[in-house]
């Protein structure tokens, strides 16, 4: 497939409300790392997203203990809806299951584009 045919069937994002991403890495101690996953895996994500401030997320396990989990909102106003309203409650389930052997860092990332291959491509 040209360039020229490629930029033709790509659609980017446009308008004000754009989707954000609220992206949260976490460090988790090698002994808890299995057990944090789990975690992940069957209640804090779903929590998340149960908040309705969310409409997707993904998970991902690097090397060292190191995840990443992703949260997908329709807008920068989900998220801050999100923060002020949940956040301190579900950092504190967290805190509970895990009171030592995790560190966190969290950035919220605004969608600029969009890209993806045409259907037939």
């Amino acid at each position: 497939m040209s360039d020229a045919t490629l930029e033709a069937t790509m659609e980017p994002v446009r308008g004000s409300e754009r989707p954000c991403i609220y992206e949260v890495t976490i460090t988790a101690d090698p002994a808890i790392a299995d057990r944090y996953e789990r975690w992940l895996r069957e209640r804090h994500v779903f929590d998340m997203i149960a908040t309705g401030c969310f409409i997707a997320a993904t998970l991902d396990r690097g090397e060292g203990g190191r995840f990443r989990v992703r949260y997908r909102a329709r807008t920068r106003a989900d998220v801050e809806r999100y923060l002020a309203t949940h956040a301190a409650a579900l950092r504190g389930h967290a805190a509970e299951a895990f009171p030592e052997g995790l560190s966190a860092e969290r950035e919220v990332w605004t969608e600029l584009e969009a890209w993806s291959p045409p259907a037939d491509g």
